[in-house]
Parts: C-alpha cells; structure tokens; sequence
C-alpha cells in the first residue's frame, strides 16, 4: 500500500507501520473494505445488502475502528488510493 503524503510517509517509517506482517493486514483490510465500499454504492433496491455495506463503511471511519485513518482517507479518495 503506498500513501501519497510525505507526512504519511514519515509517520509510517517512524512508528514502524512497515513491518511485514503489519503491512499485509493493512493491505487486506483495505481490500476487503473495499468492496464493501463498492457493494454500498448499489441503490438498495438493486441490492438490500447494500445498506448494511453502508453502515460498515460509517463504522469503519469512526475514532475507535481499525485503521481508522486509511479508511477516512479512502473514503475521501473514493477508494482511489490503492
């Protein structure tokens, strides 16, 4: 996963965010919130699920959610980071 900010960047390599295992489930919880992003975009009628993308989605960008930043971020960006 990369970041487009130099501060992203200096805040990744100071706390260590890099290390392997760390790097690869961030990477897959973006994914996945990925697609839960898109299946949230479906109008309700086409998919009930929808909605409860939606909330996922809401929860995931709350103070307390993992990643909680990266997912702020994708969200703003449309998932257009990665």
């Amino acid at each position: 996963m990369t970041t487009r900010k130099p501060s992203g960047k200096a805040t990744i390599e100071t706390a260590g965010f890099n290390r392997g295992a760390l790097v690869v489930e961030r990477t897959n919880h973006y994914r996945r919130m990925k697609l839960i992003y898109k299946l949230a975009q479906i109008p309700i009628v086409v998919a009930p699920d929808s909605e409860d993308a939606r909330v996922l989605i809401k929860e995931s960008v709350g103070e307390e959610a993992e990643y909680a930043s990266m997912m702020r971020a994708a969200v703003k960006s449309n998932f257009r980071i990665v």
